[in-house]
């Protein structure tokens, strides 16, 4: 008996360390704020940017929002992260049932809106979007990401909105050096085993990364196919330059 009620005890506070550990995942939750947590990522990448509610004064069924992405660093940035599409996830603090919208449509801007059936007042997660780090950033970047045009509103539709927005940031760091079109191998060089490699994705035995679809579509119509391979062959005999 007091060795199962050891095990016992010792599964207990295995648990217990367990769920400590999961709630530190939870960044800290200041009251009556809607706020956007940092970020970083590499160029090319994709990453998801949370947006958290702090506990609200006032209860709310639904809110509208806008994520704007302001280049900081380097001098001259202007290349902006775009929300990919089917990236979007609703937080927990919203039930299952909550209906939403995204509009992803202007780069570096991401609209949110989100309903509810009942009230709710945080704190929790309320949303990640997903986007696209720009590719071509060369060296460290950084962005401010806004929280703008934010709306609470009740089950009326009442704007009940007396939160205090706090902005997040995403880092990026910098990507490899410049795409060469035709090198997929990333050697700078325009070779036989780039369109190797061009015609596995070609007839899809291979899956394209981001940097494959910017070296490999030379013709631009967004997709490697056989007509990319011929032109990646003959520009490795020489025959014609990309």
């Amino acid at each position: 008996m007091k060795r199962f009620l050891a095990v016992l005890s010792a599964l207990l506070a295995s648990f217990a360390a367990a769920s400590i550990s999961c709630a530190q995942q939870t960044p800290p939750l200041p009251a009556n704020t809607i706020y956007v947590a940092s970020s970083t990522a590499k160029a090319g990448e994709t990453v998801d940017i949370s947006v958290w509610a702090g506990k609200q004064n006032t209860a709310f069924n639904g809110i509208e929002f806008l994520l704007k992405f302001t280049p900081v660093l380097p001098e001259g940035l202007s290349s902006l992260p775009t929300g990919v599409e089917g990236g979007f996830k609703v937080g927990s603090v919203f039930p299952a049932s909550a209906i939403w919208a995204v509009n992803t449509d202007n780069p570096g801007e991401v609209r949110v809106a989100i309903a509810a059936a009942q009230a709710i007042n945080g704190p929790g997660q309320i949303a990640t979007v997903a986007v696209r780090v720009p590719s071509d950033i060369s060296t460290k970047a950084s962005y401010i990401v806004e929280i703008r045009e934010v709306i609470l509103s009740d089950e009326s539709g009442n704007d009940v909105t007396q939160a205090t927005l706090i902005n997040g940031t995403l880092d990026v760091e910098a990507g490899g050096p410049p795409v060469v079109k035709g090198d997929l191998s990333g050697d700078g060089l325009v070779r036989v085993n780039d369109a190797t490699k061009a015609l596995r994705i070609a007839v899809n035995i291979d899956k394209p990364t981001e940097r494959d679809l910017k070296a490999g579509d030379v013709n631009g119509d967004g997709k490697i196919t056989v007509l990319d391979v011929t032109l990646i062959l003959r520009a490795a005999l020489g025959l014609v330059k990309l």
